[in-house]
């Protein structure tokens, strides 16, 4: 997966279309020690000069700040298109008789296109027994906290999506909640830090475990995620290779 630079003119014309068709789009928000992915969508705005959005729940819009920078994403057909802006001011619209409250954020410079590909997630062999070092979410990912983990669990599946894993029943996450995690991947590859949301909590009785499937939070948004996707893309193909087809899921 990897993203291109938007031409000024392919710019406006995809925002412009965002904004007449009132696209659904997604937030990437920060407070504090917590990161997560908020639901809102186009409600308007002024040619080049300003986009408005619909305002998210609380807690997270309460703290929001003018200047602020947001990550955003939205999808045309099967396209993704991610871009970069600033909070300029509140506001309220009238839509369909009733009052909506609304952020004005800058009208982007550019907007990346994202090159879609299906997800490939493969199994990790039982030998190769990779594990996972999980903190509750920090403000920076640049590298491991110095603290211990919150837990350490085994990697079961991986794709460039996400993860499937196996902790403890005595080290329980939160679903919805996002998390620092530290995925080992075989030597000489260093371990990759990455932000994860819970999305599915199952029981194994057999073994007093938790199986936890984890989606990957915002690495399209940087050089440094795209970086890491790609190395989880070649992960993935690895492991593939180490099985058989039928053994291969793939997920959107």
């Amino acid at each position: 997966m990897y993203a291109i630079n938007l031409s000024w003119e392919q710019t406006n014309d995809i925002l412009l279309w965002a904004k007449e068709n009132k696209a659904h789009m997604r937030i990437t928000v920060r407070l504090a020690r917590e990161w997560t992915e908020m639901p809102s969508e186009f409600l308007g705005g002024e040619l080049l000069k300003t986009i408005i959005i619909k305002k998210f729940p609380t807690p997270w819009t309460e703290k929001m700040l003018t200047g602020q920078l947001l990550p955003c994403s939205f999808r045309r057909s099967h396209r993704k298109y991610l871009f970069v802006s600033a909070i300029l001011d509140q506001t309220t619209l009238c839509i369909d008789g009733q009052d909506q409250e609304a952020f004005v954020l800058a009208w982007p410079e550019s907007v990346q296109q994202v090159q879609r590909r299906l997800y490939f997630r493969a199994s990790v062999p039982n030998e190769m027994k990779l594990s996972i070092k999980i903190w509750n979410s920090v403000a920076a990912i640049d590298s491991a906290p110095a603290e211990p983990p919150l837990s350490v669990g085994r990697i079961l599946d991986i794709s460039a999506g996400g993860t499937q894993i196996l902790l403890p029943s005595s080290n329980t996450l939160t679903i919805d909640k996002s998390y620092l995690m530290e995925i080992e991947l075989p030597k000489p590859e260093q371990p990759a830090l990455i932000l994860g949301q819970v999305r599915r909590i199952d029981e194994v009785t057999d073994t007093n475990e938790f199986r936890y499937g984890l989606q990957f939070l915002s690495l399209d948004h940087s050089p440094r995620g795209q970086e890491t996707l790609l190395r989880l893309a070649r992960f993935t193909n690895y492991l593939r290779s180490l099985q058989p087809a039928q053994h291969v899921n793939e997920e959107q």
